[in-house]
């Protein structure tokens, strides 16, 4: 697998957000970061919780189940190991080919 196809998870998992709020976090990442959204994604995937956090509030929990779960699909990983959006990017991190 190849980086390209986890930032594809993660933005399967931030439909349910609608592409304007989708596209904020994005925004939010690349200003907070300086590097390209994709790249602070992988590097810092804490940012990637906490940004949102703060755009979509008390649904971030459930984004983040959901984005895992988009994670677990391509990847084919276990539930026990990707229960949150960190976890999953992390386990996936080690599936990829750079």
């Amino acid at each position: 697998m190849e980086a390209n196809d986890l930032l594809q998870s993660i933005d399967r998992g931030l439909d349910p957000l609608g592409s304007n709020t989708k596209q904020l976090i994005y925004w939010r990442m690349l200003e907070s970061h300086r590097v390209p959204s994709g790249e602070a994604i992988i590097s810092d995937p804490q940012a990637l919780e906490h940004t949102i956090e703060e755009v979509s509030g008390p649904r971030a929990v459930r984004i983040g189940k959901l984005i895992a779960r988009e994670i677990r699909k391509t990847f084919d990983l276990s539930i026990e190991e990707t229960d949150d959006v960190v976890t999953a990017i992390e386990a996936a991190k080690e599936h990829l080919i750079y």
